[in-house]
C-alpha cells in the first residue's frame, strides 16, 4: 500500500493537511497542560547572607552605604544592606566591608544558589548598586543566616613616634571616625622622651573597632595581630606604631622608678641644675631632679655630674621603659627643660647614688707661697657643695727651695659606684690625681694613701748617714749636732753626729792624665741623722718619698738647708 495515494490521503484514509491540523492542535494541548500542572518543577527561592570587601571607596561614597540600602533592580525587590564596617585604606580613601541579604533561587540537582540567573559563591564578585551608589567588591563569606557582621572592639596598646607637637594634642578620648563612623577610641595616653628633641615616644591604649574575617582580626586594610603596625588619622594628627599588647594585657602600666645617672656637661649647664628641676612634655611631667652632686670635669670649664632622678616610665613586658629606652645599668637617658638639656648614663637604679666620706693621702709639690696659704680645715667647695676638705698636713722641703712638697690627708666626698669610690670622673685609687682648690689656691696630687690620711706603713725613727759634699768651710761650720727639721710641729729629722773631710777635686793634665787632689778650701760634712721614716713592705719612705742609699735628699734645719746623698741606712 502506497504511503500516499492518488488523492493525498495518508495511506488512504486521512488527508495529510488534516493529519497535519490535528498535529498542530495536540501541540497545543500539550504545551496547555504543562503549563497548567501544579505538580510541574520550578526554580526554588532562598536566602542567602553574603560579606562583601568592597575594598577602598571614597569617604562620599562610603557615607552612602548605610544598614537598610535596599538594590532595587527592575520588577525585583531582592538585596538589602544589613550591617556595614569602614576603616582606613590608603591615602584619604577608606574600606568598606558589607553584609547583605540576597533573595535569589536553588538550581536544579543542586546547582549553587543563584541571582538574577547569575551563580553566588564566595570569591566571585557582587555589585551593589542603589539610586545613590554603585560599589563592587568580592564575596567572603556566604551563609544561610546572619545579618551581622562578626566586629569586635579590641583594646591594643600601641607604642610608636609623634612629632613634640601632636604629642600635645593627643589625649584620652580622642576618636578617629572613617566615613562618619567611629573607627578608634584613645583610651589612655602615656607620653615618654625619644631620641631627639623634635619628637616624642608614644604609648596609647585604643579601642579599635574590627573586623573577624577567617579567624583574623583586621582594622580596614589593617591586620590587627602583636608586632604588626597600625596607623590612624585623627584629623590634626596621626598616630603609626607597633601593636604591642591587645585585649587585657594593652592596658598600660606606669611607675616611678629612681635612678642615679652621671654626666659630664659644661659649667653654664652645671650651674642651672638644681633640685625639683622636672623635664615637662606637654602637661605631663617625666622626670624630676632629686639632687645633684657637682665634681670637676675632666678638662678646664667642664664638670662632672651626679644626678639622681624620679623618673615616669611605662611597663612594658614586665620591663620598666623611659621613652623608647628600658632601664638598665648603663642606658643613656635625656633630661631637658626650657634652659638647658643633658644626657646621663643610669649608674644605679632603684636607689640614690651612695655617696661616702673617703680618707685618703695625697702628695703634692707647691710654690713655698701656696704651702704657706694651706691650712687644716681649708674646704673646697663646688657647685655649692663641700666636696673634699684638708684634715691633716706636712710640708717638706724640695731641691727647689722655691718649693716644698705637701703631704695632705684629706676627706673626700666620694660616689660609690660598682668599680669602686669615684671623685669625680676619677676613680679614687692609689696613684690616681686628685684637684683642690679654694678660693686662695689650686693645686692637685697623687694619692699615695687610702683609707687614711697618711701613707701606708708603720712610723718609726732610721738612723741614716748623709754626705754634704763639696761645701765651703763657713757652710760646713754652720751644719750643727742637735739641729731639727720639723714639719707641724712635729720632728722629722735630727743631726745626731757630725765629722769633715777635706774635700777632693780631680784635675785633668795636659796630657789628659786624671788626678785627685785634696780641694784647697772646701770640705766634705759626714752627717748621722735620726729620721722619722715610714717603714712599708717597699722599703723605708722619708718626707712622703722613698729612702734608699743613693738618695738625694734635702734637710731644712731653718737656719740652713742641707742636700746631701745617703750612703748608709
Amino acid at each position: 500500500m502506497e504511503l500516499i495515494d492518488d488523492e493525498g490521503r495518508l495511506f488512504g484514509v486521512v488527508n495529510v493537511i488534516d493529519a497535519l491540523v490535528v498535529l498542530l492542535v495536540l501541540a497545543v494541548l500539550i504545551a496547555g497542560v504543562a503549563l497548567l500542572n501544579p505538580f510541574a518543577t520550578e526554580a526554588e527561592t532562598a536566602e542567602r547572607y553574603a560579606t562583601i570587601d568592597l575594598g577602598e571607596q571614597q569617604p562620599f561614597v562610603a557615607e552612602q552605604i548605610t544598614d537598610g540600602d535596599v538594590m532595587n533592580p527592575p520588577n525585583a525587590r531582592n538585596v538589602t544592606v544589613t550591617d556595614v564596617h569602614v576603616g582606613p585604606a590608603a591615602g584619604t580613601n577608606v574600606s568598606v566591608t558589607a553584609r547583605v541579604r540576597i533573595n535569589g533561587s536553588l538550581g536544579e540537582d543542586g546547582e549553587p544558589f543563584r541571582y538574577r540567573g547569575d551563580g553566588v559563591r564566595q570569591g566571585g564578585q557582587f555589585t551593589l548598586e542603589t539610586a545613590a551608589y554603585t560599589a563592587s567588591g568580592t564575596i567572603t563569606r556566604l551563609d544561610t543566616e546572619g545579618a551581622a557582621l562578626d566586629t569586635v572592639t579590641r583594646q591594643v596598646r600601641l607604642d610608636g613616634t609623634l612629632s613634640s607637637t601632636a604629642a600635645q594634642r593627643l589625649q584620652s578620648g580622642d576618636t578617629v571616625t572613617y566615613a562618619g563612623r567611629e573607627g578608634a577610641t584613645v583610651e589612655t595616653v602615656y607620653i615618654g622622651p625619644n631620641g631627639d628633641s623634635a619628637n616624642r615616644r608614644a604609648t596609647a591604649t585604643i579601642s579599635v573597632e574590627t573586623l573577624r574575617q577567617s579567624g583574623d582580626l583586621t582594622f580596614g586594610d589593617q591586620s590587627v595581630k602583636l608586632g604588626q603596625s597600625l596607623s590612624l588619622d585623627f584629623g590634626e594628627y596621626g598616630l603609626s606604631g607597633t601593636i604591642k599588647a591587645i585585649g587585657d594585657d594593652a592596658e598600660i602600666q606606669t611607675e616611678t622608678a629612681e635612678v642615679s645617672v652621671v654626666t659630664t656637661v659644661s659649667g653654664e649647664v652645671a650651674t642651672q641644675l638644681e633640685a625639683g628641676d622636672t623635664y615637662d612634655l606637654g602637661p605631663a611631667t617625666v622626670a624630676t631632679i632629686d639632687s645633684v652632686t657637682q665634681y670637676p670635669g675632666p678638662s678646664n670649664g667642664q664638670r662632672r655630674l651626679y644626678v639622681d632622678l624620679s623618673l615616669d616610665t611605662v611597663i612594658q613586658d614586665g620591663d620598666r621603659y623611659f621613652g623608647p629606652d628600658q632601664l638598665s645599668i648603663g642606658t643613656s637617658i635625656p633630661f631637658r627643660t626650657a634652659e638647658y638639656s643633658f644626657s646621663g648614663t643610669i649608674e644605679t637604679i632603684g636607689e640614690p647614688a651612695e655617696t661616702n666620706t673617703t680618707k685618703v693621702a695625697l702628695e703634692t709639690t707647691v710654690s713655698n707661697t701656696v704651702a704657706d696659704t694651706i691650712e687644716i680645715g681649708d674646704i673646697f667647695e663646688f657647685g655649692g657643695q663641700s666636696i673634699a676638705s684638708v684634715q691633716t698636713m706636712d710640708v717638706y722641703p724640695t731641691g727647689d727651695d722655691s718649693t716644698r712638697r705637701v703631704l695632705l690627708g684629706m676627706d673626700l666626698q666620694t660616689v660609690t659606684r660598682d668599680s669602686g669610690a669615684y671623685f669625680g670622673a676619677d676613680r679614687v685609687t692609689l696613684g690616681s690625681t686628685i684637684p683642690f682648690e679654694t678660693d686662695a689656691y689650686r693645686l692637685s696630687g697623687e694619692v699615695i694613701g687610702r683609707d687614711a690620711y697618711v701613707p701606708n706603713g708603720s712610723v718609726t725613727t732610721a738612723t741614716i748617714s748623709v754626705k754634704v759634699a763639696d761645701v765651703e768651710p763657713e757652710f760646713a761650720d754652720g751644719i750643727e749636732v742637735g739641729m731639727i727639721e720639723e714639719s707641724m710641729g712635729k720632728t722629722t729629722a735630727e743631726i745626731v753626729d757630725k765629722r769633715t773631710e777635706p774635700a777632693s777635686i780631680i784635675l785633668t793634665s795636659e796630657s789628659g792624665e786624671i788626678f785627685e787632689r785634696t780641694h784647697p778650701r772646701n770640705e766634705d760634712v759626714y752627717l748621722t741623722v735620726d729620721a722619722t721614716v715610714r717603714e712599708t713592705p717597699d722599703g723605708y719612705q722619708f718626707h712622703a718619698q722613698s729612702l734608699k742609699e743613693g738618695d738625694t735628699i734635702t734637710l731644712d734645719f731653718r737656719t740652713i738647708t742641707v742636700r746631701g746623698t745617703v750612703t748608709d741606712i
